[in-house]
């Protein structure tokens, strides 16, 4: 039987509170490592020395954008996963509609198909739409296959969008005060 190696090592832990959010970052400077627990959600991700060249992760972080932060921060949460219901009866929509416009089916199904559309309770979002789709004549003539999904739309987990667009940026600007404190004292 191997025995593990473990090794034991400190980080440094940020506790950030606005409104009704709190999160706690814990950054781990030399290994690359960020970790965010907060009272919603909890994410982060590990830079290896390559992919943050010779900076330290505060340095990398303070050129990184928001956004390739924030896709980095959702591999965790299993990448952009998070279902769009809204946005997936939109898209639904506008690919009956082109189907219709291209002649691609009649207007009877399209207009039931609309309507169909209207009454998906998408629940757990793949098995609402196949229990429509196997009661819905309609929906089998749009969508020969229940299993191409082309209109459902995935989003970035609200709750970590809500940390990366309120929070994100006081943190930063944290890091960024440790590398130029004089900031903070004008005298």
């Amino acid at each position: 039987m191997t025995i593990a190696h473990i090794t034991k090592n400190t980080c440094e832990r940020y506790v950030i509170r606005k409104d009704d959010f709190i999160a706690i970052v814990y950054l781990h400077d030399e290994f690359g490592d960020i970790t965010i627990q907060s009272d919603r959600r909890s994410f982060g991700y590990y830079w290896f020395k390559g992919g943050r060249g010779t900076e330290t992760l505060k340095e990398f972080l303070l050129r990184a954008s928001v956004s390739y932060v924030m896709d980095k921060f959702s591999y965790g949460l299993g990448g952009h996963e998070h279902f769009c219901e809204e946005k997936t009866r939109k898209n639904l929509k506008k690919l009956i509609l082109e189907k219709r416009r291209s002649g691609q089916i009649g207007p009877e199904t399209a207009r039931g198909a609309l309507n169909d559309l209207t009454e998906i309770d998408f629940g757990a979002h793949l098995e609402g739409w196949l229990t429509c789709w196997e009661n819905s004549y309609e929906f089998k003539k749009v969508f020969p296959d229940p299993y191409v999904t082309e209109g459902f739309v995935y989003d970035v987990d609200p709750q970590l969008r809500h940390f990366m667009e309120r929070l994100w940026p006081e943190f930063i600007e944290v890091i960024r005060l440790e590398f130029n404190p004089k900031e903070t004292n004008p005298e």
